[in-house]
């Protein structure tokens, strides 16, 4: 179920955020303020805790509930990010992934 991003990082319903924004909702929705974040994106970024453990956004902001946005404001939690190397084209390059965003950059000839 998707859920809609305040701009503080807490997560409420489509419903509460109706609500709570009553006319302005679309209008935030619209311009960014607000994010609809589906439960796919928050299963694909993962977060290390202090410890080392790795766990989903979902599994995070379960365990930590409100304080999830702060412990990831003031680095308690870190976002992995994803690099790997990929053939394209006659060259390689390195992709990044971070959640559901990606890039491909970099990219080197390979010679002979």
């Amino acid at each position: 179920m998707d859920k809609i991003q305040l701009p503080d990082g807490s997560l409420v319903s489509i419903e509460q955020a109706q609500s709570l924004f009553n006319d302005q909702y679309q209008t935030f929705i619209d311009d960014g303020t607000l994010k609809i974040v589906s439960e796919d994106q928050m299963s694909n970024n993962i977060f290390i805790s202090p410890d080392g453990s790795e766990m989903t956004e979902k599994q995070a902001r379960d365990l930590y509930k409100k304080q999830f946005q702060s412990f990831v404001n003031d680095g308690t939690l870190k976002k992995k990010r994803r690099y790997s190397f990929r053939w394209s084209r006659g060259s390689y390059g390195i992709h990044y992934r971070d959640g559901n965003n990606s890039w491909l950059f970099g990219f080197f000839r390979r010679t002979r």
